[in-house]
């Protein structure tokens, strides 16, 4: 359901084209080494192989892609985990639709994106936005 909704979502862009979606790990993998994308949104959880491990497979095989975790975790250690392993961008799944759109045109600029963080989180400093 949340897949469809982000393939709508993106699809209405004009200039963003969606080339594949899967719902586990290993056929994600496998889609980028066949795609090269120039962004890819990756869920943190996934069946097969944890997005952190696509992630870091991601970073070997097509390094020119850049990625978003995309997220239910509203914790910054999941955040730090996702930019250790080579993350550009790390969106909620709870927040603004539009926000995945920011982040995939800033991250596909060169920059990063972090989504802010809710209070409860913990501190934040700044970078909590788009860079």
């Amino acid at each position: 359901m949340i897949r469809l909704g982000v393939r709508t979502l993106l699809e209405t862009e004009l200039d963003i084209e969606v080339v594949g979606e899967t719902g586990n790990g290993p056929e994600a993998s496998s889609l980028v080494d066949r795609f090269k994308p120039d962004v890819l949104v990756l869920a943190m959880m996934l069946p097969g192989l944890h997005g952190l491990d696509v992630l870091k497979a991601v970073r070997i095989h097509s390094p020119d892609t850049r990625a978003i975790m995309f997220s239910m975790h509203d914790d910054p250690a999941y955040l730090v985990e996702a930019l250790r392993s080579g993350a550009a961008g790390y969106v909620l799944k709870q927040g603004d639709p539009a926000e995945l759109v920011i982040a995939i045109r800033l991250v596909l600029a060169g920059q990063t994106y972090l989504s802010p963080f809710s209070p409860r989180s913990g501190p934040r400093s700044s970078s909590n936005s788009a860079k």
